[in-house]
Formats: C-alpha cells, structure tokens, sequence
C-alpha cells in the first residue's frame, strides 16, 4: 500500500512540475486542486499533445473525488446528490467557469461544481424510501 502512495506522490509531483507556467507562479504538489484555471489551461496548452487527454481526464477525476469526499463527511442534510457529476459535465463546466474566473484555483472551481448539486432529500435513503 506504501508503494502506491509514494506512486501517486510521484505523480503529483511530476503533474505540478509539468504545469509550471511561464511566468514563475508558485505551484506546489498539493494536486490539480492547487492550480490556478490559468496555470492549468497553460500547461494543458504546453503538454504533449498525446498526453492531454489523460491530465484532462486526471482532473476531472481529481475534481470528483475532491467532491465526493467533501459529501461523506458532511452530515446527511447538507449532503447533495452527485450522480449528474460525470466526466462530461464537469468538463463542460470547467471550461465554462475557469472561462469566468481564470484565477481561481481549481479547488474553488470543484465547491462552486459542488453547490450546483441538488441537496439529498434527507428522509429518504439509498433505496428513495
């Protein structure tokens, strides 16, 4: 199991690395969460074409997880119903949104994703009894 962190660890690492845009802005290996909308559409833009796909798809999955955990730990009122977030959706809205606000960090892109969720009707349970 070690090894597996230290394999993502690595990843991450390598991913903030690769994202370093021009201009010197800071970029530490907290993840995708911690690049700027810029900072990631610019190395996006700098990335192997053949590898675009992929650090698309890592934050898009990033942004899921970022989500889906917050939902666990909240309690059962605040709670919102994630099935519309798919990799489709959140693609169409990162780019809509990073478009508005190119300064955000994408952390702050995942919570507005996360607010346009609808609340989990908190009577009901898995089964919608």
């Amino acid at each position: 199991m070690k090894s597996v962190f230290t394999a993502l660890a690595a990843f991450f690492s390598v991913v903030a690395m690769a994202f370093a845009p021009a201009n010197a802005e800071t970029i530490d290996t907290k993840g995708f969460g911690a690049l700027t909308c810029n900072a990631f559409y610019a190395g996006l833009e700098s990335a192997p074409e053949a590898e675009r796909a992929t650090i698309v798809f890592s934050a898009i999955s990033w942004i899921q997880g970022h989500n889906s955990g917050k939902n666990t730990v909240l309690p059962a009122s605040e709670r919102r119903d994630l099935d519309q977030l798919d990799h489709n959706y959140i693609a169409e809205r990162l780019d809509a949104l990073c478009a508005i606000n190119p300064s955000q960090y994408l952390y702050m892109i995942a919570e507005m994703l996360f607010q346009e969720m609808p609340l989990i009707n908190p009577t009901s349970n898995s089964l919608g009894v």
